[in-house]
Formats: structure tokens, C-alpha cells, sequence
């Protein structure tokens, strides 16, 4: 036994040894597409709009009490503004404008419709509970604040102001309601650090009659200076791209025969005020090549 097992030690002694195992190659490098873009830091001012997710903010709901000019009780296209068809707001077909009834139960301020005197304008809704339903107005600055709150508390990045050329450029009342919502924007934009940039709605727009190019250039300067948007100790977290400043117009090509020539004048002429644009329309249906500006 003591000779076999020397010799099963000692045989081939010019054997090469056993290499070690070869250990696995290292996995490829993940797939990253490039994005064209460095993701937005929390915390940090918005440089593009590029990466971010964006909501699209009406700010147009207004209720009798708020304080707004046009929303009185008598009013009858306004004083229950964005709630109410043909001139009402009550239970029954045509007789309210609302699609989904709001979630109220983080709302400061509310309003109960039929629990004002509005010339019969208004009537109670009920809930299964037996109570009375209320609706918000956006021109209280604790509406605005909370909708920002939850945007911070969904990652949404920021909101587009909407300002509608019918409603702002000559129209004391409708200004001054949006003015107040713009006001309560920007603070809750410092103040949850959410992106924000105006967006003009150019329903309204004509280039013909007082809602022109000058106009709507008018309104956007005052904007600009107010809020001295070039200068971000004010307004930290204002949308920028390209340097300056954003301001977006939304509408472009809803109407083939007059697209772009009647908007191009408010696009061009604003550039020479050191903002930057983006015109265009998200829409699918927008005729080919209007969607990116391609044609006129």
C-alpha cells in the first residue's frame, strides 16, 4: 500500500499542473439610451423642459364669494365659472359642466352651490350621505398652494400656466382673476420648487382686431417685468431653455388657411424681448407637420 501510494505522488513528474478555472467574462455594459439631456437635480432651477413631466394648468374655476371681479352672484356666465352650462349650476343634463366631482377633503376654503343667493342660478348637489357637495375656486391662493402640494407628492415636475387671449388681453374682469391665480402660482412654485412656465392659450387670438400681436406682447412684458423673470432671485424655479426665460404658445394649427402667418408675428416679435418660445400643438390630431412646425 505504502509503495502504491508513493508511486500515485510521484508519477508524471513532467505533467503540466491543472490551470485554475477560468473565471466567467464580465457582463456587457447596460443599455442606456441617450437622453440629450442631464436629469433634472431636485432642489436646482429648471433649465429645459426637456426630461420633465408637465401638467397643464386652467387655474379657471371660480365660485360667488371668492372675491374675484367676475365672479358674483349675479353674474351669468361667470359667477359659477367653469362649473355651470347655460348659465346654471344644478344637478340634470346641460345643467353643469362637471365631469368628475372633486375630491374636497384637503380644501381650506369651499363653496356649497345653492347656499348663496344667485338669482336661482345654482342648486344644491347631494352626496350618498346626505350632504351637500362643494366645489373649490382657483382664485384662492390655499387651492393653488394645495395643487402644487400634490404635485411635489406625485413627482410631477411643474405646471403650464395657461393664460387665454380671449380671457386676459382686454378683459378687465378675466384678468384680474388669472393675474390673482398667476400670483398664487409663483409662490407655490418657490415654494414646493416645482417648474413653472406661462403658456399662452391663442383662443382668442386676432390679428386684426384688439387681441393682436401687440397686445398679447403687452401682456407678456408685463409678465416679465413683474415677476422679473430674467433674474432668478424672484422666481427661482421659472421654466428656462436655451438660456431665457420660456414662454410657450399653445393653439397653433387649428386652422390650416391661417397657420402660421397669423401667429408667426407674435412668435418672431417676442424673440427680440429675450424669450424663449415654443410654439406648437400636442395633439395628434393637428395636420402633419404643424405638430413640429415644419410647414408656411
Amino acid at each position: 500500500m505504502c509503495g502504491l501510494a508513493a508511486c500515485m505522488t510521484a508519477c508524471g513528474p513532467d505533467e503540466p499542473p491543472i490551470p485554475p478555472p477560468v473565471p466567467p467574462p464580465p457582463p456587457p455594459p447596460p443599455v442606456v439610451n441617450d437622453l440629450g439631456f442631464e436629469p433634472h437635480e431636485e432642489g436646482q432651477p429648471f433649465d429645459t423642459y426637456k426630461g420633465l413631466v408637465m401638467t397643464g394648468y386652467q387655474g379657471w374655476f371660480g365660485a360667488p364669494g371668492d372675491g374675484s371681479q367676475w365672479a358674483t352672484p349675479m353674474s351669468k356666465n361667470t359667477s359659477w365659472y367653469h362649473y355651470r352650462e347655460n348659465e346654471g349650476f344644478k344637478p340634470g343634463v346641460l345643467q353643469n359642466s362637471i365631469d368628475f366631482w372633486p375630491d374636497m377633503s384637503e380644501y381650506t376654503k369651499q363653496y356649497t352651490p345653492g347656499g348663496v343667493d344667485d338669482g336661482g342660478r345654482s342648486e344644491a348637489f347631494i352626496l350618498p350621505n346626505g350632504e351637500k357637495a362643494t366645489v373649490f375656486s382657483s382664485y384662492d391662493e390655499s387651492t393653488v398652494m394645495l395643487h402644487f402640494k400634490w404635485m411635489k407628492d406625485y413627482s410631477i415636475d411643474g405646471a403650464f400656466m395657461q393664460r387665454f387671449v380671449g380671457e386676459v388681453v382686454n378683459n378687465s374682469d378675466g384678468k384680474e382673476h388669472f393675474n390673482k391665480v398667476l400670483d398664487h402660482a409663483m409662490k407655490a412654485s418657490n415654494q414646493h420648487q416645482r417648474a413653472i412656465c406661462v403658456m399662452y392659450d391663442l383662443g382668442g387670438y386676432e390679428p386684426r382686431s384688439r387681441n393682436n400681436t401687440a397686445a398679447v406682447l403687452a401682456d407678456t412684458q408685463e409678465i416679465l417685468d413683474k415677476y422679473n423673470l430674467k433674474d432668478r432671485n424672484q422666481q427661482k424655479f421659472y421654466l428656462h431653455h436655451n438660456g431665457k426665460p420660456l414662454i410657450v404658445l399653445w393653439g397653433v394649427g387649428f386652422n390650416e388657411s391661417i397657420y402660421p402667418r397669423r401667429h408667426r408675428g407674435a412668435y418672431e416679435r417676442s424673440q427680440g424681448e429675450g424669450l424663449q418660445h415654443h410654439a406648437g400643438r400636442s395633439d395628434p390630431l393637428a395636420p402633419e407637420g404643424r405638430r413640429h412646425g415644419e410647414r408656411g
